[in-house]
């Protein structure tokens, strides 16, 4: 272990530039973001969920009467012109023609979108056939449904439309909402044992410059300009903007981590040896699916008082969701599988976790360190609208680490939550 680097305020102006850097990288990335991002070329995952819901809810309509309706309500708030003009389909399906008129209209101009209204003519106003569904709607329930009609107006036997699998979806709602329950067990057991002494946290010798110069350097350095400059080496391969994920990815954490060492003085070993001890693993690791459902409890609460201000607005995780949807072949979906549940949980919480969290608590109190760490995590994603969400996660992942005293906690449970994600949108 050597001596940690020293910086003093020769150093001032370096770290004044990344700061500039910085925050000239954020604003270029926010400004990006606010611009209305370009219209999808067909359905989205958005679109799926919500037929799903639809389909389950048409299944258990004799139950709880009423709900197929406040499903198809839904459907207003979608914001593709291709999701509004499926679920036009959906609307008019399950008996909703005010709604069904509403959306029909936005498909988009182009033979596409008259290629639709031709197919609606045909399937609901006795429109001239031949009429076809339109590429765009493919794969979806709408789609279905809407064959079956031009189906029916020529003679033809109906296809079978898609329709939710209830008994996975049993298995699935079991598992949440066992998961709910330990969540809210574990977070009365954090309240009632608060006051407990908590496993000691890694302790940083580095000063305020040396923290900046981390971070900092890791923003600049990694997540803006590699990432860049990966993006653009791999804009010709086929699928580059696919497998720039996971190369972009390990050259940010390669230097992020890197300077971590570098600055604290450590060898790799060391540094994994002070963030996660390994007397502690078993301990830490138990913790982990208690953590899983605190996250969950945490992060559905704010979701929920979050929702009225979401309306209008696209989903923030799409580009995540459509590059996970779009991956294709075996070696494709692993590297991004591996990235997301693997490599991102690891470094986003040796940086957050294992070494934010502690620097900062030790200076300014654990509640302090708790927010700033939560607070950064959820800003580094660049996704205003999901600030709150993503903060929120961080807070629990800090709290998991915080009881768990290993950070093998919090990658345990950030590795479930990216990976459920992205079997989920596989599913």
């Amino acid at each position: 272990m050597r001596e940690p680097l020293k910086l003093t305020k020769v150093h001032d102006p370096l770290l004044a530039i990344l700061a500039l850097l910085a925050l000239l990288g954020v604003g270029i990335s926010l400004d990006s973001r606010q611009k209305a991002p370009p219209e999808p070329a067909s359905t989205t995952r958005t679109l799926k969920v919500l037929e799903l819901q639809l389909g389950l809810g048409q299944k258990v309509e004799a139950m709880q009467p009423g709900i197929s309706r406040k499903f198809v309500a839904a459907g207003k708030n979608l914001t593709a012109s291709w999701d509004k003009a499926a679920w036009a389909v959906d609307a008019r399906e399950a008996g909703d023609a005010g709604l069904a008129e509403t959306l029909r209209h936005a498909a988009p101009a182009g033979p596409e979108g008259a290629a639709f209204g031709s197919a609606w003519a045909a399937a609901y106003e006795d429109g001239p056939l031949p009429a076809a569904v339109p590429a765009p709607l493919k794969d979806t329930r709408a789609a279905a449904l809407l064959g079956n009609r031009l189906r029916a107006r020529q003679g033809l036997a109906p296809l079978p439309v898609p329709e939710p699998d209830l008994v996975r979806l049993v298995l699935m709602g079991a598992l949440v909402g066992l998961l709910f329950l330990g969540g809210l067990v574990t977070a009365v057991v954090l309240i009632a044992t608060r006051k407990r002494p908590k496993p000691p946290q890694p302790q940083w010798r580095m000063d305020g410059r040396g923290a900046l110069l981390v971070f900092l350097g890791w923003l600049v350095g990694g997540l803006f300009l590699l990432n860049t400059a990966v993006g653009f080496a791999f804009r010709h391969l086929p699928d580059g903007r696919l497998w720039a994920l996971p190369a972009g990815y390990l050259c940010h954490a390669a230097l992020g981590t890197w300077l971590l060492m570098r600055v604290e003085g450590l060898s790799f070993r060391e540094l994994v040896a002070r963030v996660a001890p390994s007397p502690r693993a078993l301990r830490a690791l138990a913790w982990a699916p208690a953590f899983v459902g605190l996250a969950l409890v945490a992060v559905f609460c704010i979701a929920l008082a979050w929702a009225p201000f979401m309306k209008g607005h696209a989903n923030p995780q799409q580009e995540v969701q459509d590059l996970i949807a779009g991956a294709r072949g075996l070696p494709l979906q692993a590297s991004i599988f591996l990235t997301l549940a693997v490599l991102a949980p690891c470094f986003e919480e040796l940086l957050f976790r294992g070494f934010l969290l502690p620097w900062a608590g030790e200076r300014w109190g654990v509640a302090w360190g708790l927010a700033a760490s939560s607070l950064l995590f959820g800003f580094i994603h660049l996704q205003p609208m999901a600030l709150p969400i993503l903060a929120t996660l961080g807070f629990a992942l800090g709290l998991a680490v915080r009881r768990g005293g290993s950070l093998w906690t919090s990658i345990l449970v950030h590795s479930c939550w990216n990976g459920s994600i992205f079997v989920l949108m596989k599913m």
